[in-house]
């Protein structure tokens, strides 16, 4: 925490005491000290006029705080909903809505995405491996039953030696819809012990995969285009997207006729074989929020007869709808009743008073907020304050619509912002503080203040961070024969950040590396690269100022290698935070194979003796493995040998090294290069009883 200064710390008896001791070493002929003396009641006075100007320094508002987070290059995190997955199932065809609402006893979860059930579903996936056998003798193959264990399945989509023309198919029981987004939710396993760096934008998928849909048996298999893919390459949880071009028609895959997509991996950058856990399409998004209002896209169709209003997104069953018409940055409101087509609001507006509009929206708000969405009046006046019914207000999901002031009737957009400081007197800002609820706006020189109508055309609210949940049952009132579940926790809900917490977080950062200077902030940095498994690293300085990255990549032999994508990652990571001048190198290092020949002769009552010998080597190479660069020494093995209970005496214990780079040292040491790693490449142990 930065510290804390107190500038009120004096008070004005000792302020008045420590002056009148001060009296007779400045003027000694000066003896009265009474309080009739005016030169007393002078000193006095200065005392009270310090004792108020230090309390009024010492006075910080949240204003001042804001600022000085502001000058710290920091702002105060606001209030976030918390995220879940749901697995929703029906027993008839349902479409289920964007925004549906699904309830876990008070707390209210919204659909990110629409959602078609019983929609498609895996019936089996395979995996068919490139070694020239029949497509029924290559396939591994897991089918429904199998797929149903979500969670608990392990299939590897490529195989374990990810071989190259390696194919994943996936077949399903109905046909993607041509034209049309399907998500599946693909979740991955993280089962190594050394974990994933999170993934962040810009990162270069590790593998380059094809993904095909079978179209008929005359044009066989056609590209299938990804709209996203959220796992990058099955690398993590997320939903892989997916708009098919044309109609799908059923083929033959090792025995089982369905509608077929597959996967080939054209160039493989793992470091481990992925594991896929789960595969389903009937997986949503949902944040925990209750939205009252929110403005939805719409399709603006004119003509000179009048023009046709229909929104890109459906309302949902509680939800009433209104019309806006822009005219050059201003909008008017169309009272206007709209017909539902398919659940899409459209509205039929035959005469304008400004000519053609240039674009349109429809605002959806729910029937109880009807009232409350229209705020008392702008009276004008600087400062205003307005209160809000609703608390823990998203400030993300907030809009606000003030009526022009030039043209009644009439409404702009109003900006919100954290404070007035960079508002000029026609900004129309506006601050929303979303735990009292209350809106507050300028005062003519910093910010405008508004006259008129007020509408809140976008309201939502959560719980943060209350909302992170346990599994759960959901209902959802709007779908009677739908049920849903959450198999994990919730995750993301935050509560509002206090200023402390900004601070102590601020203060936390600078003990943080951000830019590579030494060579221990290269290797902090290689090791946090976006999306890579590390095991380590060393930076290695030459003399022309080049530096030289050698990194371990996870692996399951204990001796990877890193691919180029990887290496990619990590160089274009560095670069952006090398110092100017500084040419940065990345390496695999260099493998310095071991083969340890051993004679122990054991004590006599231990049974297990020669696996103790076995385990103790092999956990001590487990021990240098991860210290790049580190001489191996013989004196340490034989200690660790010697220290075993089992032990009687060693007969004879060799080294051999084969490799690059290294040396031979005194006493059997092996000097490895300053990018080396000992690997165990093969133990001879002869045991014999002592």
């Amino acid at each position: 925490m930065l510290p804390e200064i107190q500038l009120d710390k004096d008070r004005f008896e000792s302020m008045t005491r420590e002056m009148q001791n001060m009296i007779s070493s400045i003027c000694p002929a000066w003896t009265d000290y009474n309080a009739h003396d005016p030169g007393i009641t002078l000193m006095e006075l200065f005392a009270w006029l310090k004792e108020i100007q230090q309390y009024h320094m010492d006075q910080i508002n949240e204003g001042q705080m804001m600022q000085y987070l502001r000058l710290l290059g920091q702002k105060r995190h606001g209030r976030s909903a918390a995220r879940v997955l749901l697995s929703l199932q029906s027993g008839e065809p349902l479409w289920v809505k964007k925004n549906s609402r699904f309830y876990a006893g008070r707390f209210c979860f919204e659909t990110e995405r629409e959602l078609v059930l019983p929609g498609i579903q895996a019936v089996f996936c395979a995996c068919q491996e490139p070694d020239g056998l029949t497509v029924s003798d290559s396939l591994t193959v897991l089918e429904r039953e199998q797929l149903a264990h979500d969670g608990q399945m392990e299939f590897y989509p490529f195989g374990h030696k990810l071989r190259f023309r390696t194919t994943f198919y996936l077949g399903l029981d109905s046909p993607l819809p041509p034209g049309k987004e399907t998500a599946l939710s693909v979740r991955v396993s993280q089962k190594w012990p050394v974990k994933r760096n999170r993934i962040e934008d810009g990162f270069l998928p590790l593998a380059d995969l094809s993904y095909e849909y079978f179209e008929n048996k005359e044009t066989g298999w056609k590209p299938l285009p990804v709209i996203r893919d959220e796992s990058f390459g099955f690398l993590q949880d997320g939903f892989l997207s997916f708009s098919c071009p044309g109609a799908m028609e059923k083929t033959q895959i090792a025995g089982h006729k369905a509608y077929g997509v597959r996967i080939v991996l054209k160039e493989s950058g793992y470091e481990v074989p992925p594991v896929i856990t789960g595969l389903d399409f009937a997986y949503v998004p949902a944040v925990q929020k209750h939205t009252r209002a929110r403005l939805l896209p719409a399709r603006l169709c004119t003509s000179e007869q009048g023009a046709e209003v229909v929104s890109e997104e459906p309302l949902l069953g509680d939800e009433r709808a209104e019309c806006f018409l822009g005219f050059h940055g201003r909008y008017q409101p169309v009272s206007l009743e709209y017909q539902l087509r398919e659940g899409y609001a459209v509205f039929s507006v035959s005469m304008f008073n400004e000519g053609m509009p240039d674009e349109a929206f429809v605002c959806a708000y729910e029937q109880t907020f009807e009232r409350d969405r229209n705020l008392p009046d702008g009276d004008g006046f600087p400062g205003q304050h307005i209160p809000l019914k609703e608390r823990g207000l998203l400030t993300e999901d907030f809009l606000l619509l003030a009526e022009d002031q030039e043209k009644p009737g009439y409404f702009n957009f109003w900006s919100q912002v954290e404070d007035f400081h960079s508002s000029g007197p026609e900004d129309r800002h506006y601050i929303l503080d979303g735990e009292k609820g209350e809106l507050i706006f300028g005062d003519g020189f910093y910010g405008r203040a508004p006259e008129g109508r007020l509408l809140i055309a976008g309201c939502a609210v959560s719980f943060g961070r209350e909302g992170n949940i346990n599994p759960a049952d959901f209902t959802a009132p709007e779908y009677e024969t739908l049920t849903a579940v959450s198999r994990t926790d919730a995750w993301g809900g935050e509560d509002p950040e206090s200023f402390v917490e900004a601070f102590q977080r601020f203060e936390r950062s600078q003990y943080d590396i951000f830019q590579a200077v030494t060579l221990t902030d290269y290797e902090t940095l290689a090791m946090r690269t976006p999306g890579l498994m590390l095991h380590s690293c060393r930076a290695i300085a030459s003399s022309s100022g080049k530096i030289t990255v050698a990194v371990m990549p996870f692996s399951e032999n204990g001796a990877g290698t890193l691919s180029d994508r990887a290496a990619q990652n990590i160089r274009k990571f560095l670069e952006e935070r090398r110092l100017i001048g500084t040419e940065v190198r990345v390496k695999s290092p260099e493998y310095i194979q071991i083969i340890v020949t051993v004679q122990m002769y054991l004590k006599s009552q231990y049974r297990n003796g020669r696996q103790t010998v076995e385990d103790t080597i092999k956990d001590f190479f487990h021990g240098i493995h991860e210290r790049m660069g580190e001489p191996l020494s013989y004196r340490s093995l034989c200690g660790a040998l010697e220290r075993l209970p089992c032990t009687a005496r060693i007969g004879y214990l060799t080294l051999e090294a084969r490799g690059n780079g290294f040396t031979y040292g005194e006493s059997g040491d092996i000097l490895p290069p300053p990018d080396g790693v000992f690997v165990l490449k093969n133990l001879e142990c002869v045991v014999l009883e002592a």
